[in-house]
């Protein structure tokens, strides 16, 4: 909606801000490379230039708009998720505004008639918040989760999501967090991984959407490195035999001084600098195999040198014209992404302004 706005199709471009507490339109199936049969997108969605705290509610323009945000932002932030979209029966997602900002909406793939995702109306299931709702009324004003502690959450079985179902996709919101910290989602394993699924700074609200794997009875796990309000939306599920296959959290890339990966491979390079390209081996390594097509990535851009974006593609010749993750200066930031592998199992991160990047691995595609 910039003015300087460009689209792929000259379409919903420079249109100007949005208004606080409005709801805009975009067709989605039928352009570019989403068919019309589709029945979700995944869309990298940015609120740009934000005049107040706000949020964004992505949904298939049902009414009344579902009880659920899609990203948090801060004013005077460019902050982005990347989420699976259901359309609506005329291939359109409707975008609440809750502030004014612009909006930038970056396609990077789409749920297919005979997909096996199944994108579900989005509902809220968790809220530890003193005036927290859910769908059902349960799991709902419990107080901030504790330092170093571990909520756990049942999915499966409830609302649109069946119990068996093997993972969920969910959007995780941190909320009025007094210290810097981060959520690790997991299937309630017996350790927790080595991995960040949310990443937030205290005294703002921090979102990621991400798929999460659930354990046999159906549940996850929210771990809190600090003390910090918990909201968590479901937007869909995977069944099982489905061709997502989901694994333990595994951390394959990071650059900083004390990093550590899964095989101590692609750790402790040092800053990617401005405006370069890191060429990140993804599969033949633990948990993913050679035939992997995509990856489910969690990226995180750490001390960021300046306000800038990371853009994640699959090595091809020329990067496209579109954004990953957008990070401001000092803050750590993440975005959890549905990734395509190059023919080498490879895949690209362009870095804008110099950061340490971290990639955790969370599941892969056939």
């Amino acid at each position: 909606t910039r003015p300087s706005g460009a689209t792929l199709d000259d379409r919903f471009e420079a249109e100007g801000k949005r208004p606080a507490e409005s709801e805009y339109t975009i067709a989605m199936a039928g352009r570019g490379e989403v068919p019309m049969d589709a029945k979700a997108v995944v869309i990298n969605v940015t609120a740009v230039a934000g005049e107040g705290d706000g949020f964004l509610t992505v949904h298939p323009c049902v009414s009344p708009r579902p009880l659920a945000s899609s990203l948090n932002y801060p004013s005077g932030a460019n902050l982005a998720n990347e989420i699976i979209a259901p359309l609506s029966d005329d291939g359109e997602i409707c975008v609440y505004t809750s502030s004014s900002a612009h909006l930038i909406v970056d396609v990077v793939g789409y749920v297919g008639a005979e997909s096996p995702v199944e994108p579900v109306t989005p509902a809220r299931y968790l809220d530890t918040r003193a005036n927290g709702e859910t769908f059902d009324d349960r799991e709902r004003r419990s107080g901030k989760s504790g330092d170093e502690a571990t909520y756990e959450l049942e999915i499966g079985g409830r609302g649109e999501v069946p119990f068996g179902a093997v993972a969920a996709i969910v959007n995780v919101t941190a909320v009025q967090p007094t210290e810097t910290g981060f959520v690790t989602v997991d299937a309630c394993n017996d350790g927790r991984p080595l991995a960040s699924s949310l990443n937030y700074v205290a005294g703002d609200n921090r979102a990621n959407e991400l798929i999460a794997s659930l354990d046999d009875e159906g549940n996850i796990c929210l771990y809190t490195s600090t003390s910090v309000h918990l909201i968590v939306d479901v937007v869909g599920y995977l069944p099982a035999g489905s061709s997502f296959n989901p694994v333990e959290p595994s951390r394959y890339l990071d650059t900083r001084a004390t990093g550590e990966t899964v095989d101590d491979v692609s750790q402790r390079e040092g800053k990617r600098g401005a405006q370069s390209e890191y060429e990140l081996q993804v599969a033949g390594r633990p948990g993913v195999p050679m035939d992997a097509s995509a990856v489910v990535v969690n990226v995180t851009a750490v001390q960021a040198e300046g306000v800038g974006f990371v853009t994640v593609h699959p090595c091809l010749d020329s990067r496209p014209l579109a954004s990953s993750l957008n990070y401001a200066t000092g803050v750590n930031g993440a975005n959890e992404l549905i990734a395509l592998l190059d023919d080498d199992g490879k895949i690209c991160l362009y870095t804008d302004q110099s950061a340490h990047l971290l990639v955790d691995v969370v599941g892969y595609f056939d």
